[in-house]
């Protein structure tokens, strides 16, 4: 079901006036349970671009594998995110998030010019704002837009 929600329309994917980088928390929460997360994805496929990194796409890959997803049913969904997506790699890792596994995640919104940051994680919404990235919530973000 999930893999139909992210290739209907695949190729019309918005280039949008917003960029945005979503953190793997979200993805695995919209592909688990629904929901908020899905129904901000959903948006952000439609109105913004997404920006991600090969750290994200990994680093959920690899969750979905400890969790016992199918091989095929996660190359495919690679597949899909790299065609919605905007994929960008940062070369220096900035050290500023109190947990060295989220300055990727960070790196990405920035060197993808991202305007937003969407993420559940405590530790990185506690920054708030990175260079021109604002770090907000799923709601926060679907209450603004």
């Amino acid at each position: 079901m999930w893999l139909d929600v992210l290739a209907k329309d695949a190729s019309k994917s918005a280039t949008g006036y917003l960029r945005v980088t979503i953190d793997t928390n979200v993805w695995i929460s919209a592909l688990l349970y629904g929901d908020e997360p899905e129904r901000l994805i959903r948006s952000c496929k439609q109105h913004c671009k997404i920006v991600v990194s090969e750290y994200i796409v990994n680093e959920l890959l690899g969750y979905l594998k400890q969790i016992g997803a199918p091989y095929k049913w996660r190359n495919s969904l690679e597949k899909l995110i790299k065609q919605i997506c905007l994929l960008v790699e940062p070369d220096d890792l900035p050290v500023i998030s109190r947990d060295i596994k989220d300055d990727p995640v960070i790196a990405t919104a920035t060197v993808g010019a991202c305007d937003y940051l969407i993420t559940g994680d405590k530790d990185l919404l506690v920054l708030r704002q990175v260079q021109q990235v604002r770090i907000v919530t799923p709601n926060e973000f679907l209450e603004r837009f």
